[in-house]
């Protein structure tokens, strides 16, 4: 930064002397200059660059760096391309940075120098020096009005935003600032296009398409991709075309691994033709990748391209060894291959995490057996990258220690070291640390870890050699230094959420294996502790691990919700209980379910107190998915629901009867784990009544937000809307008519004068928009079908706007995501929404994803509350009871205490079958009571 200040203060006083006399004599030399270019461009793309896909792009566009265009240049600068060539990049940058300030400024030195720094900088790591010398770029060719230059230079921009995990800047800078999938801004592509640049159109295209991937945009992405590989092959640019093909096989590979997750997701809930679906699309996605990778290969080995050609062997493995389970035959000659064409990279970046990477494919495909969607992503991103960290199994699956593999991880720190970079080297060292650890050479791997601690500066790495170092310490027999290693990691973890958040969906998805399991080791610490020293510790240690389990609930729920969410409702909540209400929180570990109950004291703090169920995680998802089953079974006159109802209610509160009857608790606010937020707590059984019959209950997204005070009561405005009509959003997604949600909204409309109702066709995001801006609103009514996802761009509201295609007609979907966009755009202008109804929805039986999503739709929509059904109910039923709802709080009851009242008033007046809880329990309050 010294010599960008230096090269400021004097640059001013002489770039207008020089910059009018050096355009007319560039003008004149321009064609020739560019004939020659185009020839050292040629030449040197094909056999020389090295770089990552991103900054093959970038030196494409760029001045090359060949001593045959550097015949009249001053000493200086040719000796920087000399070393650039011997592959002395540091001492490239230090020659190309004495020359700025030493050699007499002229023409296009200067400019040049700041292309040639950004890229070797870029090559060692160096991410913010790189964009500081694009800074000077972008400045300059803004004031001498180059279009097509600084539209290059932008790509280049938003290359590195992509490293730096800024995929919002990095669109910006390609777009202009216009909605994330329009791209008609005017931006990199943009002045591309206007300067019939069509190489700088491609590159700008390729990295837009790179972008789309890491966000998840999996059909932008193959769209922008193909059209840069269209205008790539059109131009004859193989460089450009192996780019392009790379990364398309990067996007398939990814679509393949969600695909899987999805079938994951989709065996949990015992739906087996979406599971069975779900794998072959993985399947029919991975051969897709198989031949892009292939394509690449061919293509880069015929252009003798060693960089591109071991990215391409490197990017086939996992895909071709998920295919065939073998770690022999082409799996074994591609990682032979690539060892050897690692070994003839000069000291880079990409050679050293190449090592690393390379050195985690051996020992993957050491394990058996094999699991499709395992695995590190296809294209490796930065080391210490959000994407390398969520992608890097061994940290919840040991690999061997051997030598090939040590090797590797040695090779890549010596790298690290030689070009200074302290971020890969810390990477390689906490890898070999890891391996240390799975071999249970703690003492070496304790050393190795802490000096990947010591080296790391970016916390999406420290976080994870904290978080390795109090594994190590917790197999040592430390726990009280453990907990305070694990602390530390989480506290990292806490000022990366948001970064967390707007990762690639994917990445997300492996969120349980990358984050959530730091929140779960650390609670079980803390517990542990709890337990052993008992009166002294034991109550504060307990109140931590609350604490704990607090932040693991608000991750969870951030990570769902992706890059478009605000937990500012629940955040900074005081936890202070009411006096009549306690508050109950569960987590699941492997071999047993452990309950805490928090109660109100006088001091403000809560009273905490734990209970332990000696039980495997197995079989406890299989009990509570059974009693699920059982509940949705409204023509069982046999009751046979009853058994497990009992079953939950001796876990859950009978080893807390006692001081429950005490504190003369008379609300219970449920924040559960995992598959236990499937089920409603109100239909839990002690022998001889429900528990919605002694207790008022809500289920919290959060301890935090379960203490948030009430709202006062106050007269009541709903807006509703509902679908009527069968619906489709896709020629296989179905749904029923709601014959009876039409005297559902009129019931509404009578108990709540000025409510407003807008029914089937009219329901379109346009209207919903309309009807919250133009009058105050307190309640928002759905009554449509609901879909709750694996994540929030899968979990959409059902509208009876009509879409339209030349083979067909849909329904339109309205995700979360697009209801916050809606509701936000209303804001501060709208009055707060205190309470969201979602009358028709249903959760999936067995997924623990389906449950989070109906708490993410309640804090997109910005209520503090919601009702929502886990089932489909009858409709008359349904209509009953949430229309006696709402005339119990307009009577002034809190939320809670209206939906106990009403269920209560169902189980008085009705007979028979009509008690089973198929009918009145499905609707669970979420939320502040």
């Amino acid at each position: 930064m010294l010599i960008f200040s230096i090269l400021r203060q004097w640059g001013s006083q002489w770039l207008n002397q020089w910059r009018n006399q050096w355009r007319s004599q560039w003008r004149s030399q321009q064609h020739s200059w560019l004939i020659c270019r185009r020839f050292i461009l040629r030449r040197f793309i094909l056999r020389r660059f090295v770089c990552c896909f991103l900054l093959s792009l970038g030196l494409c566009l760029g001045v090359s760096l060949t001593q045959a265009s550097w015949a009249q240049t001053p000493p200086l600068l040719q000796q920087g391309v000399e070393r650039y060539h011997r592959g002395d990049l540091l001492g490239a940058v230090e020659v190309w940075q004495q020359s700025l300030v030493a050699d007499p400024p002229s023409a296009e030195q200067p400019i040049d120098v700041w292309k040639y720094l950004a890229r070797a900088q870029r090559q060692l790591g160096q991410v913010s020096e790189a964009m500081a010398s694009l800074d000077e770029l972008v400045d300059y060719y803004r004031q001498v009005e180059d279009w097509r230059q600084l539209g290059q230079i932008l790509t280049e921009q938003a290359q590195l935003y992509g490293d730096l995990g800024q995929p919002q800047n990095a669109i910006a800078l390609l777009c202009g600032k216009t909605a994330p999938l329009s791209c008609d801004g005017d931006g990199a592509l943009a002045l591309a296009r206007q300067q019939q640049d069509r190489l700088g159109e491609a590159a700008a295209l390729g990295v837009l398409g790179q972008t789309y991937s890491l966000q998840g945009e999996y059909e932008a992405a193959l769209e922008t991709l193909e059209r840069s590989l269209e205008i790539s092959n059109a131009l004859h640019q193989p460089a450009y075309s192996l780019a392009a093909a790379n990364t398309l096989g990067n996007v398939y590979t990814s679509l393949s691994q969600r695909n899987t997750r999805y079938a994951q997701f989709a065996r949990q809930a015992k739906d087996l033709d979406d599971a069975t679906r779900f794998e072959q699309t993985a399947q029919d996605y991975n051969q897709m990748a198989i031949d892009q990778f292939t394509q690449s290969l061919e293509l880069a080995q015929t252009q003798g391209d060693t960089v591109n050609g071991l990215r391409a062997q490197l990017n086939l493995i996992l895909p071709i060894y998920r295919q065939t389970g073998q770690a022999s035959g082409p799996v074994a000659t591609l990682l032979n291959e690539a060892q050897q064409q690692l070994n003839a990279l000069p000291d880079t970046r990409e050679k050293a995490y190449s090592a690393i990477r390379l050195a985690n494919l051996v020992g993957q495909v050491r394990r058996s057996p094999v699991t499709a969607g395992e695995g590190a992503p296809a294209e490796v991103p930065p080391p210490g990258s959000l994407a390398s960290n969520f992608t890097s199994p061994g940290f919840t699956q040991c690999v061997p220690l051997e030598a090939a593999t040590g090797a590797l991880l040695q090779q890549a720190v010596a790298v690290s070291r030689q070009i200074q970079d302290p971020v890969a080297e810390a990477f390689a060292i906490g890898w070999l640390g890891h391996l240390y650890e799975c071999a249970e050479d703690y003492d070496g791997a304790l050393q190795l870890t802490e000096q990947a601690q010591l080296i790391a500066t970016q916390p999406e790495s420290r976080y994870l050699w904290e978080w390795q170092a109090g594994r190590i310490l917790k197999a040592q027999g430390k726990p009280v230094e453990a907990t305070a290693v694990y602390q530390r990691a989480v506290d990292t973890l806490e000022g990366i959420q948001g970064d967390i958040a707007i990762a690639n969906r994917d990445l997300r998805l492996d969120f349980r294996d990358a984050v959530e399991v730091i929140y779960r080791q650390l609670t079980e610490l803390q517990l542990d502790r709890a337990a052993q020293t008992g009166q002294q510790a034991g109550p504060q240690t307990l109140l931590a691990a609350l604490s704990t389990l607090d932040g693991l609930r608000l991750a969870e729920l951030r990570n769902y919700l992706g890059s478009e969410c605000d937990l500012s409702l629940l955040a900074n909540v005081p936890q202070q209980l009411e006096t009549t209400t306690a508050a109950l929180s569960s987590l699941i570990f492997d071999d047993r379910l452990v309950v805490i109950l928090a109660l109100p004291t006088a001091t403000g703090q809560p009273q905490a107190i734990v209970h332990e169920v000696s039980i495997s995680k197995p079989e406890l998802v299989a009990q509570v998915n059974d009693f699920r089953y059982r509940l949705e079974q409204r023509s069982d006159r046999t009751n046979s629901f009853l058994m497990r109802s009992q079953q939950l209610y001796d876990w859950l509160i009978r080893p807390f009867e006692a001081e429950l009857t005490t504190h003369r608790i008379e609300t219970l606010v449920f924040n559960h784990d995992g598959i236990l937020r499937s089920v409603p707590m109100a239909a839990l059984h002690d022998g001889e009544v429900f528990l919605l019959q002694t207790y008022a209950i809500s289920n919290s997204p959060s301890f935090a937000a379960a203490t948030a005070p009430a709202l006062p009561p106050q007269s009541l405005q709903v807006l509703s809307f509902w679908l009527t009509t069968p619906a489709r959003v896709a020629p296989t997604e179905r749904f029923t008519a709601l014959a009876a949600v039409g005297a559902e909204i009129r019931q509404i409309e009578a108990v709540i004068p000025g409510s407003v109702g807008v029914l089937d066709e009219a329901f379109t995001q346009q209207r919903l928009r309309e009807g919250l801006a133009e009058r105050p609103v307190t309640v928002l009514h759905l009554a449509t079908h609901a879909q709750f996802g694996y994540d929030s761009n899968e979990t959409f509201l059902v509208t009876g706007e009509k879409v339209t295609t030349a083979a067909d007609s849909y329904n339109r979907p309205l995700t979360i995501n697009e209801l916050y966009r809606l509701i936000r755009q209303l804001e501060p202008e709208r009055p707060p929404l205190q309470l969201l109804t979602l009358t028709a929805c249903e959760t999936a039986a067995g997924s623990e994803r389906d449950a989070l999503g109906i708490a993410g739709v309640a804090v997109q929509a910005g209520v503090e509350s919601a009702v929502a059904s886990l089932w489909q109910v009858e409709d008359l039923a349904t209509a009953e009871l949430i229309t006696r709802f709402y005339e119990n709080l307009q009577a002034g009851m809190s939320r809670s205490t209206a939906l106990q009242t009403t269920q209560k008033e169902w189980l008085a007046t009705h007979e028979g079958g009509y008690q089973h809880p198929g009918y009145w329990a499905a609707l669970v309050l979420i939320g502040s009571g």
